[in-house]
């Protein structure tokens, strides 16, 4: 980072973070965003787990919005990376393997060989 030292003008930095508020607004969006997408996506779950038919059409839609889901956690680790840490727990995850009931799953606990690329 480079400081102007010459004449009597002030010190100025070169590069200017946002204002903390700005940032803390920003990491509350995301979150909300985020929390608005589990849900979204634990709806859809829950209503494809009802019957085989409307799970396999559902496929499409819950692979978008894992996809999303992932955007907005990197999105939010951005954020976390220059704000203070979030009061929301990222340690569980949608696990959908065949049509019956949607489940919440640790992460800890998808680490074997069904682990799909989607969390």
């Amino acid at each position: 980072m480079k400081w102007r030292i010459w004449g009597r003008t002030p010190k100025r930095r070169a590069h200017r973070c946002p204002p903390l508020s700005v940032v803390l607004r920003e990491r509350d969006e995301a979150i909300r965003r985020l929390v608005d997408a589990r849900a979204e996506l634990r709806e859809v779950a829950a209503r494809a787990a009802s019957n085989q038919k409307a799970w396999y059409a559902a496929e499409a839609h819950i692979g978008r919005l894992r996809r999303e889901n992932g955007a907005l956690r990197a999105e939010l680790a951005n954020a976390r990376a220059v704000s203070v840490s979030a009061p929301v727990d990222l340690e569980e995850t949608i696990q959908m393997p065949r049509p019956g009931v949607a489940t919440v799953v640790p992460l800890w606990a998808k680490r074997g060989a069904d682990r799909r690329g989607d969390a």
